[in-house]
C-alpha cells in the first residue's frame, strides 16, 4: 500500500519545464518583449565572436514572451516586430542586438578566462633574452596579476597581448619579442642553390632580427626514366 503523501507536500508537475539556471537575452520591439533562453557563460562568448556555434549557446529554439514563466511569443508578434524572419533568424537577431543581465560570478569567470588567454598568448610570442627560452603562461600570468595589469574585454586578446610584454619589460621583467622562424621548401637542388647563393650575396641587407634562414626540407622531383 502507497504510503499518504504528508500534508502540506508540494508536488510539482511532471510536464513542467523550470528555467531557472539560464542566461537570458532579450529585446523589445512594438511594445513586445521578446527573450531567448541561453546558456550561462556563453552569451559573452557568443558576442566576443569566441563561440561560433549557435546551438552551444542557446537552450531552447524559441522565442519566448516570459523565459522564467515558460510563455512562448505569439506568431502574430513575431511576425509584426520582425517582418518576413524566420523564429531561427530572430533568434540570432536576439542575440546580436539583445541585452543580457550578467551577474558577478559571471562577470568574474569571463575575466578570469580573458586573463589567461591573454597570458598564454603573450607567452608565445616573447622570450627570456638572458635563456632564450619561452615562458609559461603561468608565469606571465602571475607578472601580470603582481605588478597590477588592467585587462580590457571590448579589446581583442592579441593587442593585449602585445601590450602586456611592452608593459612587462617597462616594470623591468626580463622579457623580449621572440624572433620569426620560417620554414621554405624548394621543388628542386637548383632551386635550393641559388637561394642559398641569394642569401649569400643580400645577407647584409636582411633584417639583423633574422638570424638564420632554415631550409628545413627538401622535396626532390622523381627522375623521368
Amino acid at each position: 500500500v502507497r504510503d499518504a503523501m504528508p500534508a502540506g507536500a508540494i508536488k510539482t508537475p511532471l510536464n513542467q519545464r523550470r528555467h531557472d539556471n539560464i542566461s537570458i537575452v532579450s529585446v523589445e520591439r512594438c511594445g513586445k518583449r521578446f527573450e531567448v533562453a541561453c546558456y550561462k557563460n556563453k552569451v559573452m562568448d557568443w558576442k566576443g565572436g569566441a563561440e561560433k556555434d549557435v546551438s552551444n549557446v542557446v537552450q531552447v529554439d524559441r522565442v519566448f514572451a516570459n523565459v522564467k514563466m515558460g510563455k512562448f511569443s505569439a506568431k502574430a508578434d513575431l511576425q509584426k516586430a520582425f517582418p518576413g524572419k524566420s523564429e531561427e533568424q530572430i533568434i540570432l537577431e536576439v542575440l546580436e542586438k539583445g541585452t543580457s543581465q550578467v551577474n558577478t560570478m559571471e562577470r568574474e569567470f569571463h575575466r578570469d578566462k580573458l586573463i589567461k588567454q591573454i597570458a598564454h598568448t603573450a607567452a608565445e610570442m616573447c622570450v627570456d633574452p638572458w635563456y632564450h627560452r619561452l615562458f609559461t603562461g603561468r608565469i606571465i600570468e602571475k607578472a601580470m596579476e603582481q605588478l597590477g595589469f588592467s585587462v580590457k574585454p571590448a579589446v581583442a586578446v592579441k593587442a593585449q597581448a602585445l601590450e602586456v610584454i611592452r608593459f612587462l619589460k617597462a616594470e623591468g621583467m626580463s622579457v623580449e619579442r621572440a624572433c620569426m622562424k620560417f620554414a621554405v621548401t624548394f621543388p628542386t637542388l637548383e632551386a635550393r642553390q641559388q637561394m642559398r647563393s641569394w642569401v649569400r650575396n643580400h645577407s647584409h641587407k636582411m633584417m639583423s632580427r633574422i638570424t638564420s634562414l632554415w631550409c628545413l626540407r627538401q622535396r626532390m622531383e622523381p627522375e623521368v626514366a
